[in-house]
């Protein structure tokens, strides 16, 4: 094949072993990676959408020695392997005992090329850790050579992956700044990002955790995407790759309830609450998980708890009307029980949800008393992470038990008044 020495619409980036640490892709060649990147050429022709790869020889013999070339048409995925650098009349491969003529790989399914005889051999040298030559004759009688100590179809995908941004070769894992850069490429959205920390805290996450709330990807979120990716054979470590993306996305979020602690088990359960004996017995408390959310983004499901001490006397009682507390502080935030409006506020002290006191200030107990009665609960505000509205709904079946139970497991019959 005649060697084209122009570069009219043409791009060319030459990447020898000693510039390599100076660009990207020489990065791209760390520890993570089994070989390094062999030195190499790029050129790409933009009339046939065409990103060739040309492979430099560690020695080579004769007048016209060859380079072997490995071309992918972008548009159409099919590649060519064949040797350039000058007019050959035969092309010969080696390696060990083994010697093929053969012709150029021209414009062929990736799959065709895996399973072709040269690219075979070349498998079975690099198992060898063997040297590999190209050999050709060129019109007047005259050989040419050129050998590769250390080159294999691994590096080869790999390069023609990172050069040609073609996968069809099944390049081998890719590296850590590869596989950053590749979920980089993904440009998630913040709902996006939220929806996926949702989807994974409920298949791996611990009950009890605390997931994160933010933009950004956490430690928690890297090592929960690195059991999704183990998980479906996915090889990206800890980042997310499109496939794993697109998944996670149509899956709708099976948010986990926020227990007191992870080894706490419950007391008792009435209906839809639970009672919780937490702190070796020195706080009792109850809880039911949101029956249905709208607007809600965050990673754990949102409960609706009550507490009291066992030191305590009288009726004092701790109030989280939602437990996170995702609801905008600044704006009005009010209880729906079934259908009957309540106005709560958030306590300044901790930033509980509670209902809003009477006008001398005590806390009255009609919120209370009407959940004993009634069968909803619906809160609605304005979320803190998107300024949209937000509503989560909750069920009182089983409250008036669950409450009793909770007073007489911490011996604070007091606390009953509440509910009376």
């Amino acid at each position: 094949m005649p060697e084209n020495n122009t570069m009219n619409h043409e791009t060319v980036h030459r990447c020898s072993q000693a510039t390599i640490a100076t660009v990207v892709l020489a990065v791209l060649a760390g520890t993570a990676m089994s070989q390094p990147l062999p030195e190499h050429a790029v050129r790409f022709t933009a009339e046939s959408g065409t990103c060739a790869v040309s492979f430099i020889p560690d020695a080579t013999t004769g007048e016209v020695p060859p380079e072997l070339e490995v071309s992918v048409n972008m548009l159409s995925d099919r590649l060519s392997l064949q040797v350039i650098g000058g007019t050959y009349t035969e092309q010969v491969f080696l390696w060990g005992d083994t010697r093929t003529t053969v012709p150029a790989l021209r414009n062929i399914e990736a799959e065709a090329l895996l399973q072709d005889a040269i690219w075979q051999a070349m498998v079975d040298a690099a198992a060898e850790n063997a040297p590999i030559y190209w050999t050709v004759q060129e019109p007047g009688g005259g050989y040419s050579s050129a050998r590769y100590d250390v080159l294999s179809p691994v590096q080869i995908a790999r390069t023609m992956a990172l050069a040609c941004d073609f996968d069809g070769l099944n390049p081998s894992t890719p590296t850590e700044v590869e596989a950053q850069r590749a979920e980089r490429r993904l440009d998630l959205t913040e709902e996006q990002i939220r929806h996926v920390r949702r989807v994974l805290f409920g298949l791996y996450g611990e009950p009890g955790a605390e997931p994160g709330t933010g933009a950004e990807l956490t430690v928690t979120d890297r090592r929960l995407i690195g059991l999704y990716n183990q998980e479906n054979g996915m090889d990206f470590g800890e980042y997310l790759t499109p496939t794993a993306t697109a998944a996670l996305l149509e899956l709708e979020p099976e948010l986990q309830m926020a227990l007191p602690a992870s080894d706490i088990p419950a007391s008792a359960t009435h209906q839809d609450w639970l009672v919780f004996s937490e702190e070796s017995g020195a706080v009792c408390s109850m809880m039911t998980s949101a029956k249905s959310t709208t607007g809600y983004t965050g990673s754990v499901l949102p409960v609706m708890r009550f507490s009291v001490a066992r030191s305590a006397s009288g009726g004092l009682m701790a109030i989280e009307l939602t437990r996170p507390n995702s609801f905008e502080p600044d704006t009005p935030v009010r209880a729906l029980i079934d259908g009957n409006p309540i106005a709560l506020m958030m306590e300044p002290s901790s930033g509980a949800l509670v209902p809003r006191p009477l006008a001398d200030g005590r806390l009255s107990n009609e919120f209370t008393v009407r959940m004993r009665q009634g069968s909803e609960i619906v809160i609605e505000g304005n979320s803190i992470d998107t300024g949209g509205s937000m509503r989560l709904g909750f069920s009182a079946a089983g409250f008036t038990a669950a409450f009793r139970e909770m007073a007489e497991l911490c011996n604070r019959p007091a606390v009953l008044g509440w509910i009376r």
